[in-house]
């Protein structure tokens, strides 16, 4: 029908702009998608897609700004929408969770954060958001709840095997409270799940050396060099 043929028509326009968001050109995503919501001011999509350009640009304002709208027309599309509201909801949520964290808007972060949790408590963005948030407020006790809250989660879920970023996040959390055997622990369990990340192994290398470990930490500082 015609809906379905705009909607399509949309659709692949607005995959030009994703475009060149993967191609690390944010602002032409960003100029794009405006001439797109000039056009069509209801597009959620756009919308969407044009909070994440201004992110990628590091105009956190901006983009918060375009997410809360983005929220505002999705609940004004709430009964039209149907079955793809509350999917379209927790992408907004984790959104404004991660552009709480750029903002060092720790109330802000995890007000979104419950309410993503509340939806899937098995996705691990809402998590490292908090986890990084509370570790760069010097907060490394919550940073540390926040992991292993998420890892207890996981322990029996099939869904999701790679679970190295979170344990990166607790290893920074302990080495920056100074628990160092507890960082290591952690660093080393990241890299038992991917050996190939060489900020993991910079990480443990920081950590060892600071524990008087010095012959581990040059091992561990030449992986990481050799990766890159």
């Amino acid at each position: 029908d015609n809906f379905g043929s705009a909607v399509q028509a949309a659709d692949v326009r607005r995959a030009l702009g994703i475009l060149f968001i993967q191609q690390r050109q944010p602002q032409r995503a960003a100029s794009y998608f405006q001439q797109m919501l000039r056009e069509d001011p209801d597009d959620i999509y756009t919308r969407f897609n044009l909070a994440q350009a201004f992110s990628l640009m590091g105009d956190y304002r901006a983009a918060h700004q375009t997410l809360v709208e983005t929220l505002a027309r999705l609940e004004q599309e709430r009964a039209d929408l149907g079955a793809s509201y509350a999917k379209l909801r927790f992408e907004v949520m984790i959104a404004l969770t991660t552009n709480a964290n750029r903002r060092g808007d720790l109330d802000e972060a995890q007000r979104w954060a419950a309410e993503a949790k509340a939806f899937d408590p098995r996705d691990p963005y809402p998590y490292a958001d908090l986890a990084e948030l509370y570790i760069e407020k010097g907060m490394y006790e919550q940073a540390i709840e926040e992991c292993q809250a998420y890892l207890r989660i996981s322990q029996s879920a099939p869904w999701r095997t790679d679970n190295s970023p979170i344990y990166y996040l607790l290893g920074q959390a302990h080495a920056a409270a100074g628990n160092y055997d507890e960082a290591i622990s952690a660093y080393e369990m990241a890299l038992r799940l991917r050996a190939n990340v060489a900020i993991y192994h910079y990480a443990l290398a920081r950590v060892l050396a600071a524990s008087g470990q010095a012959e581990r930490a040059a091992q561990e500082l030449a992986k990481g060099k050799a990766l890159g």
